[in-house]
C-alpha cells in the first residue's frame, strides 16, 4: 500500500530481548540461551524515507504498531535507492552464527527469502525479507546463506500495491518452542534517520513475554557514528568518510569552477578551490577561446580555503581524503579564503593562448587570503607565438593582513615567429604580519620573445 507520497522501501526485522547482559551490537546471553543481534542489511533510512515528527507511532511501519503479517514478532521498514545491495548482517557473542534457507512466499510481487538463524548450533529464530530482486522463494537448495553475503538488491516492482517504490520488507521471530517469547527491536529514534549497514535493528533469541517489545529500556542506545567526541561536529559525508570541523564552525563554500570556452579548441575552465572550516575556496576561471589550429589557455584553478575539514578514525585525525595522518585537528579558518584563478588567454591562428595562473591558498587559521592568479597572455599573430602563462597567486600568511600577493599577468605573443609572451611572476606568500608583493607581469613578445616577470617578494 502507498503511504501518502512516500516511495516505501521496507525492511522488517525481529530481534531478541535486551537483557542487562546485552551490550554493543553482539549480544551475549548464555550457552543455554544464545542470542543474536540482527543488523541493518544496507545503508538507508529507518521506518520512513523522510524524517517524521512525533508521534512516531502514527507511521504504520513503526515496529511497535506494524502488523507483521508474515507471522513475525514485529516488523519495520527501511529505505534505500534502486540497486542497493541487500546483505545478511547478524552477530553474536555466544558462538558462531550459521544459517539455513526456509521456503517462503510474498504478497504482491512474490519475491522473498526466509532465513533460519543458528547460534552455536541452537535455533534462535528467523528473518523474512520481501519485495527485493533476488529472493529465493521456495528454493532452499545449497549453497546455504552465509554471514555478510549479498542476498539481492533493492528493486521497484510495479505490480501490486505493496511496492510503490523500491523497498525491502523484513520480519523476524524468536524460536522458543512451547513458550510465548518474542524478539525485540532496537529503538533508533526518529523515523527517517539514516543508519549504516550493520547498525543494530533488534535481537533474536530473547526472553520477552510481551509482543512487539523494544530492546531500548534495558540496553544501551545504538552506537553513534564514528567521531572524535566533544569539540567537533560532522559537516559532510557519512560513516568512515565523515568530515569534521570545530563545534560551532560550519564548512564554507567551495569555489565555483570556471567554464570551458566555446567553439573548437576552447580552453578548459579551472577547478574551484576546496572549502575549509568557515573559509571559502577561490573560484576557478574560464578558459580562453581557441581556433581551428590552436587551443585557448586553460583557466586557473581557485585556491583552497584555510583549515580543511578532516576525517577521524580510531583516535587519529586524517586529511580530508583520508590518505594520511593530519598534523593537528581541524581548525577555525574564519576569513582565510583561497584566491581566484586567472582566465586563460585566447589563441590566435596557430598559436595557443597562455594558461591563467592558479589562485593562492589560505594556509593558516584566521590568517590571510590567498592571492589572485593572473590572466594568461593572448597568442600573437605569427607562428609559435603563444601567450605567456599568468603567474600564480601567493599563499596567505599567518595574520589576516598577511595576504598572498597577486600573480603577474602573462605577456602576449608577438609578430615574429617564436616571439612568445613572457610568463608572469608568482605572487609572494604572505608572512607573519605583512602581505606578499605582486608578481611582475611577463613581457609581451615583439619580434623577440617577451621576458618572464619576476616573482613577488614574500611578506615578513
Amino acid at each position: 500500500m502507498l503511504w501518502g507520497l512516500k516511495a516505501r522501501v521496507v525492511l522488517m526485522v525481529a530481534v531478541g530481548i535486551c537483557l542487562p547482559l546485552v551490550s554493543g551490537t553482539g549480544a551475549s546471553a548464555s550457552a543455554t540461551n544464545p542470542m543474536a543481534t540482527v543488523g541493518m542489511p544496507l545503508a538507508g533510512q529507518w521506518v520512513s524515507n523522510v524524517l517524521e515528527s512525533p508521534p512516531y507511532t502514527a507511521d504504520p511501519s513503526y515496529p511497535a504498531v506494524n502488523p507483521a503479517n508474515n507471522s513475525g514478532d514485529w516488523a519495520t521498514n527501511v529505505y534505500a535507492p534502486e540497486g542497493t545491495p541487500v546483505t545478511l548482517q547478524v552477530k553474536s557473542d555466544d558462538g558462531p552464527v550459521t544459517f539455513r534457507w526456509v521456503s517462503s512466499t510474498a504478497s504482491c510481487d512474490g519475491n522473498s527469502s526466509k532465513i533460519e538463524v543458528f547460534v552455536n548450533g541452537a535455533d534462535v529464530g528467523w528473518i523474512f525479507f520481501a519485495h527485493f530482486l533476488g529472493g529465493r522463494g521456495m528454493n532452499v537448495s545449497d549453497p546455504q546463506p552465509t554471514n555478510g553475503m549479498t542476498i539481492g538488491t533493492m528493486h521497484y516492482f510495479p505490480t501490486g500495491d505493496c511496492n510503490p517504490g523500491p523497498h525491502l520488507h523484513v520480519e523476524m521471530s524468536d524460536n522458543h518452542s512451547g513458550a510465548l517469547k518474542y524478539s525485540c527491536w532496537t529503538d533508533n529514534g526518529q523515523p527517517g534517520v539514516t543508519l549504516q549497514q550493520g547498525d543494530a535493528l533488534g535481537m533474536l533469541g530473547s526472553l520477552n513475554t510481551e509482543p512487539k517489545p523494544s530492546c531500548t529500556p534495558t540496553s544501551p542506545p545504538p552506537p553513534p557514528p564514528p567521531g572524535p567526541g566533544t569539540g567537533f561536529h560532522a559537516v559532510s559525508g557519512s560513516g568512515a568518510t565523515t568530515l569534521y570541523c570545530p563545534t560551532g564552525i560550519n564548512l564554507g563554500q567551495a569555489g565555483a569552477a570556471g567554464k570551458k570556452a566555446g567553439g573548437k579548441n576552447g580552453g578548459a575552465g579551472g577547478r574551484g578551490g576546496s572549502a575549509g572550516c568557515d573559509s571559502n575556496g577561490g573560484a576557478g576561471r574560464n578558459g580562453g577561446s581557441g581556433t581551428a589550429q590552436a587551443v585557448g589557455g586553460a583557466g586557473g584553478a581557485g585556491g583552497n580555503g584555510a583549515c580543511p575539514p578532516q576525517q577521524y578514525s580510531n583516535g587519529i585525525w586524517l586529511t580530508a581524503d583520508g590518505t594520511q595522518n593530519a598534523p593537528a585537528p581541524p581548525c577555525d579558518g574564519t576569513g582565510a579564503d583561497g584566491g581566484s584563478g586567472g582566465p586563460g588567454g585566447n589563441a590566435q591562428r596557430t598559436s595557443a593562448g597562455g594558461a591563467g595562473g592558479a589562485g593562492g591558498s589560505a594556509l593558516f587559521a584566521r590568517g590571510g587570503d590567498g592571492g589572485t592568479g593572473a590572466a594568461g597572455g593572448n597568442a600573437g599573430t605569427a607562428t609559435n607565438t603563444q601567450g605567456g602563462t599568468g603567474g600564480n597567486g601567493g599563499n596567505g600568511g599567518v595574520a589576516p593582513a598577511a595576504t598572498g600577493g597577486a600573480g603577474g599577468g602573462g605577456g602576449s605573443g608577438g609578430t615574429a615567429t617564436g616571439a612568445h609572451g613572457g610568463n608572469g611572476g608568482r605572487g609572494g606568500d604572505g608572512g607573519i604580519t605583512s602581505p606578499g608583493t605582486v608578481g611582475a607581469p611577463g613581457g609581451n613578445g615583439t619580434t623577440t620573445p617577451g621576458v618572464d616577470g619576476a616573482n613577488g617578494a614574500a611578506g615578513i
